[in-house]
């Protein structure tokens, strides 16, 4: 919640901090790009250094998001069949 807007992006900041809160790491920061350098924030604390296994924990919480939502938005719509 508290760096979700430090983003320049309205929308992916939002999922961007999300992850590095639950995964406890930091991501974004300065980068460099073919048109130059940007100096962009920090989401997150740096409590555990990224790794590559930090990709599959993403992906599954990701998966288990989905999964959760399609389950609430199915008794959402039997809610509405016996109307």
């Amino acid at each position: 919640m508290r760096d979700r807007r430090k983003h320049a992006s309205p929308n992916s900041g939002h999922p961007e901090s999300a992850i590095a809160g639950i995964l406890r790491v930091r991501l974004g920061g300065p980068a460099v790009y073919a048109h130059g350098y940007v100096d962009k924030a920090w989401l997150g604390d740096d409590i555990t250094e990224v790794k590559p296994g930090h990709i599959h924990d993403t992906c599954r919480i990701i998966f288990c998001a989905a999964w959760i939502s399609l389950a609430i938005a199915m008794g959402v719509m039997a809610g509405f069949e016996g109307i």
